[in-house]
């Protein structure tokens, strides 16, 4: 390595920096961070090392760090707009949509052909509702890249069905295109997939849905899972609850929404959130980042971690340093983790409140198959493997059920729809809150929503998705083989 010798004013910076960004590039943070910090001993105003040193703090989700030297880059030099984007792909990751917003269209200013930023601005739109803006920032860096399948998947989520079928041409190129990566033919599959499911093509609509989950399928490890949920089982009795219980404080300040992905836990969010005194948080997975914290520097599982921990040693997440402003007095958290942690939550948090939403089974897996998640979600890949998912769930449901009784408040998703008041009613009556007709129109609700249901939230409840299922029973017998004789716990 150049730096070795440690003679930094010898060095060829160039070169140095060269071997920072391939270390980067090769997942070798450590030592893309020893060369760059290295070099700024001697020039330590150098811009490019600086905002190496914020790419590396950045991928290891260090996000504050990463804010940091990339601040310090556009204070030496207003011209790194690629320091600029990225102060705005770390307050997107922080959810502040505001600054992100600002610090795209910064970027924007600076450079108006830059594509990811028109890109990442359609997203921020779309978080905050504003669709038709959103479609125009995508059709923006669509015609700056005409081959920019992201931009495609994004406006076509805008739900333009016009604009969305004019696309059709392009996206079936796209599906067979050998020189895309297998994520963007995925994309391109699954937009192709739900345009014909609009014009009520459903085995040709779920060909192309079974083309993309393809693409990008990974073995789910069903019997680990099961392990894990077997060993929670074991563990998670009212005796060892009593055993390891932490000191009560006040927690009555947080509901957790549990439910599988697409069961409607964005809606009852929404719902809540639409109160004038519950602060909605989506998807922060607090709790699962405080299981890692729990077990990390040991080989121990978090059952092993929890049980060698005093009962008098406080345990906390983020979650408690969140700052409740505007009349604010309660958070909703709606981590896709949740129901997985619902004993850690009930140890943590005792007295907190948990609601949890559950829909048809086969209407459930059917909307996973057709979404595009992200890598995490590898069981909804294949309608098998999504069938075995949401059994091992509703068993683990079951449980928690058993274990916390009306501790636990339950909602069917097609009763919400058929009976929205009566409904909407029990949950704020659960949850202590008084009825307010916001929480009817929570469609109106003006509110970030960052999750795949930032359409649906913010449409009125209809029963249109309810029974989708029928339309592609043909294609769906094994799942319902395996679905046979589960039912939700509620």
């Amino acid at each position: 390595m150049l730096l070795e010798s440690g003679l930094v004013d010898e060095v060829d910076v160039d070169k140095c920096l060269q071997q920072a960004q391939e270390a980067y590039h090769q997942n070798h943070f450590a030592s893309s961070t020893q060369i760059c910090k290295t070099l700024l001993t001697a020039q330590p105003d150098n811009v490019l090392a600086l905002h190496q040193l914020g790419l590396v703090e950045l991928a290891k989700g260090k996000i504050g760090e990463a804010i940091s030297y990339f601040n310090r880059v556009v204070a030496l030099d207003a011209s790194m707009f690629q320091s600029t984007y990225n102060l705005g792909l770390c307050y997107h990751q922080l959810n502040n949509l505001d600054k992100a917003q600002a610090y795209y269209a910064k970027t924007l200013d600076a450079n108006p052909e830059f594509v990811e930023a028109y890109n990442n601005l359609g997203i921020v739109h779309q978080y905050l509702g504003n669709h038709q803006k959103a479609l125009e920032l995508f059709k923006e860096a669509i015609r700056l890249q005409p081959d920019f399948v992201e931009a495609y998947y994004n406006a076509s989520q805008c739900h333009d069905t016009a604009y969305n079928r004019s696309l059709l041409g392009n996206i079936k190129a796209f599906c067979d295109d050998p020189r895309l990566s297998s994520a963007n033919r995925a994309r391109a599959w699954f937009m192709r997939a739900s345009i014909l499911e609009n014009q009520g093509e459903y085995a040709a609509s779920m060909e192309a849905y079974q083309h993309a989950n393809r693409l990008i399928h990974t073995p789910f490890n069903h019997t680990r899972f099961e392990q894990e949920i077997d060993a929670f089982i074991q563990f998670f009795t009212p005796e060892h609850l009593r055993k390891f219980s932490r000191p009560k404080f006040n927690s009555e300040r947080y509901i957790f929404v549990v439910g599988m992905p697409r069961s409607g836990t964005s809606l009852i969010e929404q719902i809540l959130s639409s109160h004038p005194h519950v602060a909605g948080i989506g998807e922060a997975n607090h709790i699962q980042h405080l299981a890692v914290e729990i077990t990390q520097g040991s080989a121990h599982t978090l059952i092993d971690a929890i049980s060698s921990i005093s009962p008098y040693t406080p345990l906390r997440s983020a979650l408690d340093t969140l700052v409740l402003q505007d009349g604010k007095s309660m958070i909703v958290d709606k981590s896709i983790t949740n129901f997985f942690y619902l004993g850690l939550i009930k140890l943590v948090y005792p007295n907190s409140r948990v609601v949890h939403i559950a829909r048809n089974p086969l209407d459930n897996c059917l909307s996973c198959f057709c979404h595009h998640f992200s890598s995490s979600h590898n069981y909804t890949t294949s309608l098998k493997s999504l069938g075995q998912f949401y059994r091992s769930y509703a068993r683990l449901m079951k449980h928690w059920h058993s274990v916390f009784g009306e501790e636990i408040h339950s909602i069917n998703y097609e009763e919400l729809v058929n009976n929205q008041e009566v409904e909407t009613r029990r949950l704020l009556e659960y949850c202590g809150l008084d009825f307010r007709q916001e929480c009817m129109d929570f469609h109106l609700t003006q509110r970030p929503v960052r999750s795949a249901s930032h359409w649906g939230v913010k449409q009125r409840l209809s029963n249109k998705s309810i029974g989708k299922w029928k339309k592609f029973e043909p294609y769906l017998e094994e799942l319902k083989q395996i679905l046979e004789t589960v039912q939700p716990s509620l």
